[in-house]
């Protein structure tokens, strides 16, 4: 990590420490906006961490934003700080200036009924509106005004709505010839590998926590070989798909970083059923309960994992690439980065 994206990690912790609380994301799952939060992020220039200065962002990189990102992940951040990530750089895509507040992404196809999911879009300043045609894409930035929102929540209770666009494509923002419409769904892979990896972090802590203050039979349950086996188990789990999701944050801006993100995106998928069901077995009954954080990491996990694609949706985008390569490129593949 370079002293740049140290300071921008070390920023980003200390507002998310100070300002998200469990009681915070309690009350966002009741509906509140913690505008506080996003207020200091915007202020501290974290929310377009990776949109140049010239279009209204901080002039970073993907990987200053993912920075940003794991840290909200860690914190179970309950605002929608992918959305804008994805919203930010498509809009860098077709060198339009990303304006003020949350944002967030919807994707369809040209000539399909517009009834896109699209997270967040209740408390979305614009809705950034991806249109894919047989061989092009636009791109529109809309307005609430533009658009019938459906609501929907996922199992992390965040906002997961459907929209329905109600004006045509005369405001159409040309992306550039060529542009790769997958490169987005990649990068919105991407942002959920990062988030869990956060999570699983925090769910680690939480849990080497509890097994060290609770006891039985007069001793920490720690103390016990079986407990240090599954805590020992998860732990692994949690550093390789931690690894996989900080490789693929590195490697987004270079043009073969698909079989990275695909990679990522399985690894901490797999990771996420292991680490969580772990983690409730080592806290028992309390774990499930209300007034302990736990349960606001493993949902996030569980509903994160399907998002952008799943682990066997990743798995043969990797088979396939593989397959490509032939026997003779699968060393290079593996080995040459």
């Amino acid at each position: 990590m370079n002293e740049m994206r140290a300071m921008i990690d070390e920023t980003a912790e200390k507002i998310f420490r100070d300002l998200c609380t469990k009681d915070l994301v309690d009350a966002a799952e009741k509906g509140e906006w913690p505008e506080a939060l996003w207020r200091a992020l915007e202020d501290a220039g974290l929310t377009r961490a990776a949109v140049p200065e010239a279009l209204g962002g901080s002039g970073g990189n993907i990987g200053d934003a993912m920075a940003v990102l794991r840290q909200a992940g860690r914190y179970a951040a309950p605002i929608p700080l992918a959305e804008t990530i994805i919203a930010g750089w498509l809009l860098d895509q077709s060198e339009t200036t990303v304006p003020d507040g949350p944002l967030t992404v919807a994707f369809s196809a040209e000539g399909e009924p517009i009834g896109s999911r699209a997270a967040w879009a209740s408390r979305a300043t614009r809705i950034v509106h991806l249109v894919r045609g047989d061989n092009s894409a636009i791109l529109q930035l809309l307005g609430k005004d533009a658009s019938t929102i459906e609501s929907g929540t996922n199992l992390a209770g965040e906002p997961r709505e459907t929209i329905h666009v109600s004006i045509g494509f005369t405001d159409a923002i040309a992306l550039p010839e060529g542009f790769d419409v997958l490169r987005a769904w990649e990068l919105g892979a991407l942002c959920r590998a990062v988030q869990m990896a956060g999570a699983l972090e925090t769910i680690i802590a939480l849990t080497i926590e509890h097994a060290n203050v609770r006891e039985q039979f007069g001793r920490p349950i720690a103390s016990f070989q079986a407990v240090r086996q599954q805590i020992a188990v998860m732990a692994g789990h949690a550093a390789a798909a931690c690894k996989a999701a900080e490789y693929a944050a590195d490697r987004f801006d270079e043009p073969d970083a698909t079989l990275a993100i695909a990679t990522a995106k399985a690894r901490v998928g797999e990771a996420a059923g292991i680490v969580a069901e772990t983690a409730h077995q080592v806290h028992g009954a309390i774990g499930i309960t209300h007034e302990h954080a736990l349960h606001q990491y493993t949902r996030r996990l569980w509903a994160w994992r399907d998002e952008y694609g799943n682990e066997p949706h990743w798995q043969a985008v990797i088979g396939r690439q593989i397959a490509a390569a032939g026997a003779d490129g699968i060393w290079q593949m593996i080995a040459g980065g």
